[in-house]
């Protein structure tokens, strides 16, 4: 990962908590429901404040969301991030999911 030190603009994310409203045509609502949702942005957060280095202990806290859903909520992420033009946060979140996505597979709960 390219980390996340020189990212102070991208650090506050407060907005990140209205996209499971403001986004809920984007998410698949009969696949997830809202609580899960508000989790991986509650998540998201987490990791993009947290020091670097201290993600994999972070991830490893919160394990029981680290699913495919979560991938998917890292890439809607990223790429509204990359919309904002908040480039290093969305290729820290696309990084992110890409590996999170092949550990998935790697351990037989991704969906491919």
């Amino acid at each position: 990962m390219a980390g996340n030190e020189g990212m102070q603009e991208t650090r506050s994310l407060g907005w990140v908590f209205g996209l499971g409203v403001e986004w809920g045509c984007c998410f698949d609502l009969a696949a997830m429901d809202e609580r899960p949702v508000q989790a991986y942005l509650a998540l998201i957060q987490e990791l993009m404040e947290c020091p670097f280095g201290e993600e994999a202990q972070t991830l490893d806290r919160h394990r029981e969301l680290v699913d495919e859903g979560f991938v998917q909520v890292c890439e809607l992420v990223a790429a509204r991030l990359q919309g904002e033009g908040q480039e290093n946060a969305a290729r820290f979140l696309r990084d992110l999911a890409q590996e999170l996505g092949a550990y998935l597979v790697r351990e037989g709960t991704g969906g491919e």
